[in-house]
């Protein structure tokens, strides 16, 4: 009986400690479980943060004149007051798209200004630019003028035909939207605009500057 008696706190001390060593084990694979867990939160959040910020995100596009090149050009001065001008040019223009969507832009027009009087206009047909691509296409444009339509002086009109050159202006809008993986949907517009000195003389377009 004594020795019964001894047996029975023994046997209930470990089956304590086998107890507790299991619950011990359980918090353990928790613990390691909600860490796994959160790490897993933490790494899916980084790698949209990096997407969003990366691929979803709209840049600025850019449209450039590349080139300007005259075709023709003419003038003839009637009289001390009354001087004419006739100029056809070929403009090559670049949209730059550095987005990962592709951007639509709408029909549009290249506009030809001396100050802000518009002397030759060409319209743009409406297309599409690839998602991290480039557009490139040639635009002719006539220009035509006087100095009465201009209001140029007679004096203006004399330092023109002296120093055989005239400054113009070319100004471009477009309008359009980028779309990213039909998630992102936003409106851009970019605007061109650049100065040119035409030259009677060489009959050649100096000076370009955008």
């Amino acid at each position: 009986m004594m020795m019964m008696a001894q047996g029975l706190p023994r046997r209930y001390q470990s089956e304590e400690l086998i107890t507790k060593f299991a619950v011990h084990k359980e918090q353990k694979q928790s613990s390691k479980c909600l860490v796994h867990t959160l790490a897993c939160f933490v790494t899916l959040f980084g790698v949209c943060l990096v997407f969003a910020s990366n691929v979803l995100r709209v840049r600025e596009l850019k449209i450039e004149m590349k080139s300007a090149k005259m075709m023709h050009l003419s003038y003839s001065i009637n009289s001390p007051s009354y001087a004419s001008y006739n100029v056809t040019m070929i403009v090559s223009v670049k949209i730059i798209n550095p987005n990962y969507g592709h951007f639509s832009y709408h029909n549009s027009s290249v506009k030809f200004l001396y100050g802000v009087i518009s002397v030759g206009e060409r319209g743009i047909v409406g297309s599409r630019v690839e998602g991290r691509d480039s557009k490139e296409f040639n635009v002719m444009v006539n220009a035509r003028c006087n100095n009465k339509e201009l209001g140029l002086s007679e004096n203006v009109t004399n330092n023109i035909m002296n120093s055989g050159v005239m400054k113009i202006r070319s100004y471009a809008e477009l309008d359009g939207v980028v779309e990213v993986l039909k998630i992102v949907n936003k409106r851009k517009n970019i605007v061109m605009a650049c100065i040119m000195t035409l030259n009677f003389t060489s009959h050649s377009i100096q000076h370009f500057e955008c």
